[in-house]
């Protein structure tokens, strides 16, 4: 939701600063002010961001527990013939 917001965002803010029938390298002053508002967006997430306390955020930071279906199986054994170091021509 919040990228459909944000891309709605920018897409007003270039229309807003476009003149009317623009193309090409006319729509670059509107490009700035976009990247500019997408600037400003990012800083104040940035802040939101760091006023979270890992203590409010502990009980979302718990380990999930994984079934034995999800497990990742064992790493196979390399056979000796193509080790580490080791070349084979065949």
């Amino acid at each position: 939701m919040a990228s459909g917001i944000g891309v709605a965002l920018l897409v007003t803010v270039v229309s807003a600063f476009s003149p009317a029938g623009a193309a090409g390298a006319a729509l670059v002053p509107a490009f700035h002010h976009a990247f500019l508002t997408a600037a400003v967006v990012s800083s104040i997430g940035v802040l939101i961001a760091l006023t979270i306390r890992d203590s409010d955020a502990a009980a979302t930071m718990r380990p999930r527990e994984r079934s034995p279906a999800t497990q990742a199986p064992p790493p196979a054994a390399v056979p000796p013939q193509i080790a580490e170091g080791t070349a084979d021509p065949g």
